[in-house]
């Protein structure tokens, strides 16, 4: 409870009430529906009253925790130091062989097609091949390849590797060597056992995940001076119209789980009028269950009639409009079948062992025959719940993500330039996130400055309703080059810096400081940190990174011999003279020397000139990610619409901008085809080129 910085509640922990009064959590599961057989499983714990298992036996339920991702190494420091490294590990974690890639691998070595296995597995879904098998599932390819299927399944669940778990740890009574085999990996401890090995053993795992989210609403709390009770849950107002319409109209950049365009595209056929709502989007928007979103928004609307299989579902799917969401509400579909672990039917649905189904569908049927369900009705119901488990969502862990973007959404609406601030400094070093939310920013009205080497810190800061970029996210700028930028102030006197000139001279008296990376310098100008003659100011550098050979005059008296090979003409009468000879062959050689120097310097400011300067207005973009005070597309701004300004089933539309990422998958048929965020005047936009496209046109976007 010491650590200020944390999240709401993770997982399936937010349905203990013992967890919310401890303070462990902080969802008040009663108000919110959420339940207790999803954080632990019951029947075992009817096992254990009927003397059937032990107390030893009795997994104890672990609790999951989203802190801030600056401070997670000092909480795990925090516990080693409590508890002693020796009692503190690392769970391990399998890569297993699923049943579509032992479909795929073995497919591979029996010489069937690839196709032929990649489209089989398509047709698999979320089916096992044991599950296929029993219920009959593609049978025509089980016929047809029957040895492929046979191999398969032998080898489907078989572990492939062996890795470290990137969250989970535990703490344990004794010494780690008391319970199982131990390795070091890279200098962790890391019991030789995943999960599951580890509360077979008895363990309780720890699962600490640092969340950048958490450190931007406490960064936002400490710039606008309140604390955790203004975001306290129990006291939010989840019915603030300001908070709901920008979630309806998609507004939600920077929102935790909520800022995908294709979450905004939900969000904007939800309508989301309640908390409840934004948990269903978080539940739905999933690649097993968006097939549901529009339904649910229809029938929200009440634009599509529904009607319930049987009177009892009333009760289970009313505020979900009819469809299958959260795990939960099978649990309350156990409930009133009366199942003894009301819990079990998501365990065997989502495990899909066709055992466990069978002994749970028995139960469940023999409960709900009680109740006048027919068998046809069974049937139905059952059908429908193989096809949930597969996108089946805990609503403990929906609910408590769905509050934490509401907590954000209320900064960013009451508190913008804060909270985008917050925003922006939990993004330095993403250059491509960086560009979102400046655009972002602009959006709202709100400016953000091109770096100034007078006045900009390392992070972003707002101040007076704006904000000023932050010199750590310009590219090539790291923490010894700021420190260095605040020794030159500290020099100065704290007077301003007015030219490269006298930078460099405040830097040159510096006695113990390092060397400033010509790179950096360049970055720091092009980022506008000096100045808007750009061009101007990095010919200065050109010139002040030129470095002249050394001249040496000769030294002695110089012969006969020495003009002649130096190419120098000299008179006998002039020859006779010593000192006259002397110096007339180092002015010579002087005269030689410039020419050389000249054309030496030229070949430097050509090559420094080519390598670094261009246009400038692309110098932004290039240092910054972003276009702060000129943009290419200025000049055309009148003719550029809003992405989603245009109305739906509009046959052309236009979008200019430049790609700020691209990424090139494989897709089914084996062609190439490529994800791209586009920066527009208007923000930032997702855009897909199909295999077709892609192949015509990737020569343009290399």
């Amino acid at each position: 409870n010491s650590v200020k910085r944390r999240g709401i509640a993770r997982g399936s922990s937010g349905g203990s009430l013992v967890a919310y009064l401890l303070g462990i959590t902080d969802i008040d599961p009663i108000p919110y529906g959420l339940y207790f057989e999803r954080f632990i499983d019951v029947g075992a714990l009817d096992l254990l009253e009927k003397g059937q298992i032990t107390r030893k036996e009795l997994k104890i339920p672990d609790v999951d925790t989203d802190i801030s991702a600056r401070d997670r190494e000092k909480v795990i420091n925090f516990i080693v130091e409590k508890y002693g490294q020796d009692k503190f590990a690392a769970i391990g974690q399998f890569g297993y062989i699923w049943d579509k890639s032992a479909v795929k691998d073995v497919g591979r070595v029996l010489g069937i097609p690839f196709s032929v296995t990649n489209q089989i597995t398509q047709q698999m879904g979320d089916m096992t091949i044991e599950y296929m098998r029993e219920s009959g599932a593609l049978r025509e390819w089980f016929e047809k390849y029957p040895q492929l299927f046979e191999y398969a399944e032998k080898i489907a669940g078989l572990p492939k590797s062996f890795g470290v778990h990137p969250c989970g740890r535990v703490v344990s009574i004794n010494e780690t060597t008391h319970y199982t085999a131990i390795a070091s990996n890279d200098g962790v401890i890391v019991y030789q056992g995943d999960m599951d090995d580890v509360e077979d053993l008895g363990l309780v795992k720890i699962d600490v995940l640092g969340l950048s989210s958490i450190d931007v609403i406490y960064d936002t709390l400490e710039m606008i001076g309140k604390d955790y009770e203004y975001i306290n849950p129990a006291k939010l107002d989840f019915t603030d119209q300001n908070i709901l319409n920008m979630f309806k109209s998609g507004n939600t950049e920077g929102l935790f789980q909520f800022e995908s365009a294709g979450m905004k595209e939900t969000l904007r056929q939800v309508n989301p009028d309640s908390i409840m709502d934004l948990a269903v989007c978080n539940a739905l928007f999933r690649p097993a269950s968006m097939k549901h979103i529009e339904h649910y928004a229809k029938r929200k609307r009440g634009e599509e009639k529904y009607e319930f299989l049987h009177p009892d579902l009333k009760e289970v799917l009313s505020s979900t409009y009819g469809i299958f969401v959260f795990q939960e509400q099978l649990i309350t579909l156990g409930r009133i079948a009366g199942l003894r672990n009301p819990d079990s039917i998501r365990k065997a649905t989502a495990k899909k062992k066709m055992k466990e189904m069978i002994a749970v569908r028995d139960e469940l049927f023999e409960g709900l025959r009680k109740r006048g369900w027919n068998q046809e009705q069974l049937n139905t119901l059952w059908e429908i719940m193989i096809d949930f488990a597969s996108y089946s969502f805990n609503l403990s862990h929906a609910m408590a993500y769905a509050i934490i973007a509401w907590i954000m959404a209320k900064l960013k609406y009451y508190h913008p330039v804060e909270f985008m601030t917050a925003l922006l400094n939990s993004k330095i070093g993403k250059t491509e996130e960086l560009s979102q939310y400046i655009a972002e920013c602009k959006r709202m009205g709100i400016k953000v400055h091109v770096p100034n080497i007078n006045e900009s810190q390392g992070y972003f800061v707002a101040k007076n309703g704006e904000i000023t970029f932050g010199l750590l996210a310009i590219r090539g700028i790291g923490e010894p080059t700021v420190k260095l930028i605040e020794e030159v102030r500290k020099f100065n006197f704290g007077k301003p810096i007015t030219s490269i000139r006298e930078f460099n001279e405040v830097y040159q008296t510096i006695p113990t400081i390092e060397t400033m990376p010509t790179d950096a310098l360049i970055n720091l100008i092009k980022a506008g940190a000096f100045g808007k003659n750009k061009n101007e100011l990095l010919m200065e550098v050109a010139e002040a990174t030129y470095t002249p050979t050394k001249f040496t005059e000769k030294k002695g008296v110089p012969s006969k011999s020495d003009f002649e090979k130096a190419g120098y003409k000299i008179t006998d009468e002039q020859y006779k003279d010593k000192a006259l000879r002397t110096k007339l062959f180092n002015d010579f050689k002087y005269k030689a020397y410039l020419e050389k120097e000249a054309v030496r310097k030229k070949k430097h400011m050509d090559e420094f000139a080519n390598k670094y300067i261009k246009d400038e207005e692309k110098y932004e973009f290039e240092t910054l990610g972003a276009y702060l005070t000129v943009s290419p597309f200025d000049k055309y701004i009148s003719a550029i619409k809003d992405f989603y300004s245009y109305e739906d089933g509009t046959e052309k539309i236009l979008v200019a901008g430049t790609i700020i990422k691209k990424e090139v998958k494989k897709s089914s048929r084996g062609g190439q085809y490529a994800k791209f965020k586009i920066l527009t005047p208007h923000g930032v936009v997702e855009a897909k080129a199909y295999s077709t496209q892609y192949s015509e046109y990737k020569h343009l976007i290399e």
